[in-house]
């Protein structure tokens, strides 16, 4: 049993099933943005970059491998599962489980993306001792609110003190490759890339049991095929994505100088600007640090609600200093009806709205004096806490996507959202709970 007691997790804890923004690729996919990345993985099947093949198959046009999802957002989408920052620690990517949902990529496309840190553990491990074992979702959705598919990253941290200890020095013996070496694994590689083009756009019904197929080799790798395949990720092409910082912990999250260089490195760079990130204009801060599970409750809280002290006020200041105000009346869209964004942005700090009427116009669901502010919102934190986080997080989800989508949309995808946010444990608990009939105790609002 690994000693977790050796780890601060709290930084852990306060992201789980909290969201994360950012990390969109801004541009829709072009078709060269595929056949770059089949060419990069070495992906023969013409049907990613071949017009005329794919123009004669049952597509009609080139589409993407299924690889290519992970390219449809930044830093290969393991974003959600490095967040939290445990001292001492290094971090290495563990792997991907994927699951696809039908709908293929095309050129044209535009993905949004769903990120949330889902679970960690902590294990014992051979080459580092006690190790956490940490689990992130990405959601890919495409333009038309369609769930592509959905990607479940491993990180791995461990102690780097307790690892180089356990640090065995071998002898290390670098490959040599012969000019008939190469030239086997290149008729191999011919091999491969002709049992495509033979068998055309026929049904691929005859492999049977005990078959042999032609081998697919990779490599040897070279500078120049691992620099073909990192450029072939979008995000690696400057003002690209959208990333935000400031909403993730991952650029803290234990990288070693010669892996992190090219983030500080990047805040420089031409194009590497931040995506603005949306605040509210004002918002009670409570600083005391609280249980993980009741932090990461409140997080969700203020997104989804508004406690405010009836002193408070909201103002945007924007166009009083020469600025336009862009980001802030957009986003305030989606809580404000229209008259009231279009006065607060043009009034700029002439005007000021109160806790009173920001109730009135639903900007908040609640108001009370100061001095029951905490309570309050402890409360609604110990009560979404309490609930299983699974079905919170697909409850979310869907939400969210009600107001980002059509009616029509949102509502093709509420089954998506219901597989992804049920579990049988959490059934089982909840029909226990209502044969019980014993109901939670509850209060009018």
């Amino acid at each position: 049993m690994a000693d977790k007691s050796l780890f601060d997790t709290s930084d852990i804890d306060r992201w789980i099933g909290v969201p994360i923004g950012g990390g969109e690729i801004i541009e829709d996919i072009h078709v060269n943005d595929i056949r770059r990345w089949a060419q990069a993985m070495q992906n023969p099947n013409p049907l990613h970059y071949d017009r005329a093949w794919a123009a004669e198959s049952r597509f009609g046009r080139i589409l993407a491998p299924q690889s290519f999802t992970v390219n449809c957002t930044w830093g290969h989408g393991a974003e959600p599962s490095i967040q939290g920052v445990v001292p001492g620690t290094h971090m290495l990517f563990g792997g991907d489980e994927w699951w696809f949902f039908g709908p293929r990529i095309a050129p044209g496309d535009v993905f949004r993306n769903d990120k949330m840190l889902f679970d960690y553990r902590v294990r014992d491990t051979a080459f580092a001792g006690p190790t956490i074992f940490s689990r992130g979702d990405t959601s890919y959705f495409n333009q038309r609110g369609e769930l592509v598919a959905k990607q479940r990253s491993t990180s791995i941290r461990y102690l780097a003190e307790e690892a180089q200890k356990r640090v065995k020095e071998e002898e290390k013996v670098e490959p040599v490759w012969s000019d008939e070496d190469l030239a086997r694994v290149e008729e191999e590689k011919m091999d491969y890339y002709k049992s495509f083009l033979d068998l055309g756009h026929d049904k691929r019904l005859f492999v049977r049991k005990g078959d042999a197929l032609p081998r697919r080799p990779i490599g040897p790798h070279t500078t120049q095929t691992f620099t073909s395949e990192w450029r072939a990720y979008l995000f690696t092409v400057w003002g690209a994505s959208n990333y935000d910082m400031a909403s993730s912990s991952t650029e803290r999250a234990g990288w070693l100088p010669e892996m992190d260089q090219g983030l500080r490195r990047g805040q420089g760079r031409p194009g590497a600007h931040r995506r603005p990130v949306h605040r509210p204009f004002a918002r009670p801060h409570d600083p005391e640090v609280r249980p993980a599970d009741r932090h990461a409750a409140r997080l969700r809280l203020r997104r989804v609600d508004g406690r405010l002290v009836h002193r408070l006020t909201f103002f945007d200041p924007h166009v009083t200093y020469g600025m336009t105000s862009a980001f802030e009346p957009i986003h305030m869209l989606q809580k404000m009806p229209f008259h009231e964004v279009m006065r607060m942005s043009l009034l700029g700090n002439r005007e000021r709205l109160s806790a009173k009427r920001a109730y009135e116009i639903g900007l908040v669901s609640e108001v009370v004096p100061r001095e029951k502010l905490r309570e309050a919102a402890d409360w609604a934190a110990r009560v979404i806490a309490s609930q299983p986080p699974l079905a919170i997080q697909g409850t979310l989800r869907a939400i969210w996507a009600g107001q980002e989508l059509t009616r029509s949309q949102a509502l093709s995808m509420a089954y998506a959202y219901v597989s992804l946010g049920t579990s049988p444990a959490s059934i089982q608990e909840g029909q226990k709970a209502f044969a019980s009939k014993k109901r939670p105790p509850w209060k009018m609002r």
